[in-house]
């Protein structure tokens, strides 16, 4: 049983934003695929026997707009009883969810707005324990005139070494994958040969020798030296979740 890491889940690709920083490419590409309950235990799992990740991070897109997000955290929590349940948001719309706090042990919010008064009022059913900023917006690729491109600074272990994502692996497709940006580049398009040769993995046999791995060639797309953006996240603890 592999241990000590987390697991990024999308519930839902698309979303109401379309920040220019944005590692699950959002702003790229607008699909509308909102994943169910049955596809998601599906692959939670297959996976159960062999990981217990720290923590379960649902996200997208904007996992808010998912019309069944707090079943899908009551489920994950029941799947992941030895992990935290995160949400990623940008909190337009936590209040479509009044009971997700039963379910999950933290939200990070997506600091996006110069006033977050309206959407940190709508957080206080969660009994916030604690508030955290952290400027944790890095910039994965650049853009020129508009389109992604890759960094390639000749450094990939610098690139893996600087990576804030190094300990999230990305559960997709019932496969594991290094990184968002590996993850989803195909569908935002993105055809770079560094990404387009990467083989995530599918069987569960290999996963101790495959989390071992550091660098490799997808690392080389990304910054070797990634600089803070200005946009910070807000974390908000909420306690253990009360699950009914």
């Amino acid at each position: 049983m592999e241990t000590a890491f987390s697991i990024d889940y999308h519930v839902i690709d698309n979303c109401n934003l379309a920040c220019d920083f944005c590692s699950h490419y959002s702003n790229f590409a607008r699909p509308k695929s909102i994943y169910t309950i049955e596809q998601a235990t599906e692959e939670w799992e297959k996976w159960r026997p062999y990981i217990q990740p720290s923590r379960l991070h649902l996200l997208g897109g904007e996992p808010t707009l998912h019309p069944d997000l707090e079943q899908m955290a009551k489920k994950a929590h029941q799947v992941w009883d030895k992990s935290e349940i995160w949400i990623y948001t940008n909190g337009t719309y936590l209040d479509r969810h009044p009971n997700l706090h039963h379910y999950v042990h933290g939200i990070v919010l997506m600091k996006h707005y110069k006033d977050m008064g309206s959407i940190l009022d709508q957080c206080n059913r969660f009994n916030i324990a604690d508030v955290r900023e952290s400027s944790q917006w890095f910039r994965f690729y650049n853009l020129v005139n508009g389109k992604p491109t890759p960094f390639r600074d000749e450094d990939k272990r610098a690139s893996w070494a600087n990576c804030i994502a190094k300990e999230c692996v990305v559960l997709r497709n019932s496969k594991l994958w290094k990184c968002p940006q590996v993850a989803f580049h195909m569908d935002a398009k993105i055809d770079w040969p560094e990404f387009n040769n990467y083989v995530a993995l599918d069987n569960p046999e290999g996963l101790s020798e495959w989390l071992k791995k550091e660098d490799e060639e997808c690392c080389s797309c990304c910054p070797a030296n990634p600089k803070q953006y200005h946009k910070p996240l807000v974390q908000l603890g909420i306690g253990n979740p009360k699950i009914t």
